[in-house]
């Protein structure tokens, strides 16, 4: 009877051993599970603020793009996903109709780079480098030019202008490109948001907003 009742005592602790082991054990694996999830979790969370964020930024540079599109009087050639509306270069003057006879000034935006034969920009730029940008340009497609027509672009910084600069018209022309620059030692390119306003004949039109910023 001793010897019966030692060797259920030996069955019921190694039961309750074995069962605490597994209890151990799947205490673990649902530990690990949980950790492995809660990591996930974060990932998937910073991946979809990073992916938002992107969203947004492409978003807000689309419609900035998209508004002086508009306001120039050209048709939308850009998609979202796609922001440089003009990668081209500037359109040709005889994409226009020129029969009225009217001044305008179309394509009016920024850009680091120019054709220097006739002054036309290479591509449309709303963003430049602190570091690696050493003029900025305003440039319009005037149509229908007349001569004496004065052009004065404000660069404006923290809602002060810190530089202005004019260009008059000598001749009257079905078309041309106008670009007048800023560089560092007319104003610091100082990091943040400014505004590059064209006036002719001293009337403001199409203000661009454009971003400098800093590695």
């Amino acid at each position: 009877m001793m010897m019966l009742l030692a060797s259920c005592q030996s069955i019921a602790g190694n039961e309750e051993e074995i069962a605490y082991e597994t209890e151990l054990e799947a205490f673990g694996t649902e530990a690990a599970f949980l950790r492995d999830l809660m990591q996930s979790d974060r990932t998937a969370i910073a991946a979809t603020v990073q992916v938002g964020g992107t969203q947004v930024a492409a978003f807000i540079e689309y419609n900035i793009q998209l508004a002086a599109t508009i306001q120039s009087g050209i048709t939308p050639t850009a998609t979202l996903g796609s922001f440089d509306i003009t990668s081209g270069g500037a359109m040709s003057v005889d994409m226009f109709d020129l029969s009225s006879g009217e001044m305008r000034f179309v394509q009016v935006g920024t850009t680091n780079q120019i054709n220097p034969d006739d002054r036309c920009f290479v591509s449309r730029q709303n963003f430049f480098d602190n570091d690696m940008t050493f003029v900025i340009y305003m440039t319009a497609l005037a149509l229908n030019l007349q001569a004496g027509t004065v052009m004065r672009v404000d660069w404006q910084y923290g809602g002060e202008v810190v530089y202005s600069n004019a260009w008059t018209a000598p001749q009257s022309l079905d078309g041309q490109c106008i670009a007048l620059e800023l560089r560092p030692s007319n104003a610091p390119f100082l990091p943040g948001n400014w505004t590059a306003t064209m006036f002719i004949n001293g009337e403001a039109i199409d203000p661009a907003p454009f971003t400098i910023i800093q590695d």
